[in-house]
C-alpha cells in the first residue's frame, strides 16, 4: 500500500514539469520535424513533399560548407570553453 501511494505522490509532483516539457520542447520539436517535409513559406498552407527538402539540402554544396563550419565552430568551442574552464579550477585550487 505504501508504495501505491508513493507512486501517486510522484506522478502528481511530476506531471507538472513533464507537461511544460511537453509543451515547450517536445510539441515544437515534433511540429518543427514535420515542417523539414512540407513546402511551408511561414505563411501559406503547407504542402506534403516528402524528403525533397533533404535531397536538395544534400546536393547543395553550400549547406555542406555550412554543416563542415558548424562542426568545426563546436570542437573549437568545447575545447576553448573546457581550457578556460579547466585553467580557472586550477587557479582556484
Amino acid at each position: 500500500m505504501l508504495k501505491s501511494n508513493g507512486i501517486k505522490k510522484f506522478g502528481i509532483f511530476a506531471a507538472f514539469p513533464l507537461a511544460v516539457f511537453a509543451i515547450v520542447l517536445f510539441f515544437p520539436f515534433a511540429q518543427g520535424f514535420y515542417l523539414t517535409f512540407t513546402n511551408w513559406d511561414g505563411f501559406e498552407q503547407t504542402a506534403y513533399v516528402g524528403f525533397d527538402n533533404y535531397v536538395k539540402s544534400f546536393k547543395d554544396p553550400v549547406f555542406w560548407s555550412t554543416l563542415t563550419f558548424t562542426f568545426k565552430f563546436v570542437i573549437v568551442s568545447l575545447v576553448a570553453v573546457n581550457v578556460v574552464a579547466f585553467g580557472l579550477a586550477l587557479l582556484v585550487t
